[in-house]
Formats: C-alpha cells, structure tokens, sequence
C-alpha cells in the first residue's frame, strides 16, 4: 500500500471530489447540474489470493507492457488500467475458476501416494511433500477467495439474521476484546 500511496504522491495525482454521477457537469456560475444519475462502470473487484499466485506480477507487468498508447499521461494510465483489468477477469476465470477440482484432484493424489507408502523411496517423499504443498495453496486460495466473496455479499445483502452471521460476529468480537493491560 506504500507504493501505491508513494506513486500517487510522485505522479502529483489529486482525488477529484465527486458531485454525482457519470454526467456531472458544472455551470458557468459554479452550480452543479445533473439529469441523469448513471453512476457508470461497476467498480473493479481485486481479490488478495491474486497476490499469492507465483505468476501475477510478471502477468501484469506482461499486460501493463503489451499495450502500447500514446498521449497525456493521464490518459495512458486510464487505458492501462482499463486494459489490464479485462486481462485480469481473463486471468482470474483461467486460473481460479476450477480452484475446488483442484484441491479435491491435489487430495486424490495424495491419498493414492499415501496408499503406496509401503514403497518408501526419496522420489515419493519428494512427490508426496510436492502435493501436499499444492493441496494447501489450492485450499488456501479457495478460503480467501470465498472469505472475501462473502464479506462483499453479507455488505451488500445485508444480515439476515442467521445462525451463521451471528457465530461470525460472536467470532469477530472474542478476537477484538481486551483481556488487559
């Protein structure tokens, strides 16, 4: 988050403030106007599993780089970010959306290597280390992924008051109390 609060500070940008939707425009006597209110785009979802994946910073610098623009650097900007967030939605579906075969495929696997361990040899042990790996990044994508759908959903949905959203708030008030000094 330093970076990014580093390269907003360095590149002199300024948070505009907003008066309203998509077609705000001001008038000559410094009044807002407003006749419609599409309020534009539905804003871009970053899920935190990306920063996890070996391969996401050379897929962005990969896509940052692949499109070439020209002009004012404001306008570069814009349309990088534009570009990469549509290869990104690529990504993310080629990548994460078999997240659960995967873990239940890693698991499989493990199991069979766990069925021949009577054939105790260093390249099985490697194999069996090599997919026990995989199965706990599988599953640790998978929770971070749902963790942060469903804190997304419960904001938008609202609580309805079910057995499950109050365990998590019981939850969430243990981890936040002060025992003592």
């Amino acid at each position: 988050m330093g970076e990014f609060a580093s390269f907003i500070a360095n590149m002199d940008l300024v948070d505009v403030p907003l008066f309203g939707g998509n077609f705000t425009w001001v008038k000559p006597d410094d009044s807002v106007t407003s006749s419609i209110t599409n309020w534009g785009p539905k804003p871009f979802k970053f899920f935190e599993a990306w920063l996890w994946h070996p391969q996401f910073m050379y897929f962005v610098s990969r896509a940052w780089q692949s499109n070439i623009i020209s002009g004012k650097e404001t306008y570069v900007l814009k349309d990088n970010l534009k570009h990469l967030k549509g290869k990104l939605r690529i990504w993310n579906m080629e990548t994460f959306r078999y997240l659960g075969l995967e873990v239940e495929k890693a698991i499989l696997k493990l199991n069979l290597l766990d069925l021949k361990a009577g054939e105790v040899s260093h390249s099985s042990a490697v194999d069996r280390a090599q997919m026990s790996r995989k199965v706990w990044e599988s599953m640790h994508f998978k929770k971070s992924i749902l963790r942060q759908k469903s804190k997304k959903n419960r904001l938008r949905e609202g609580d309805s008051n079910s057995r499950l959203f109050h365990k998590a708030m019981r939850g969430k008030f243990q981890r936040n109390k002060l025992v003592g000094f």
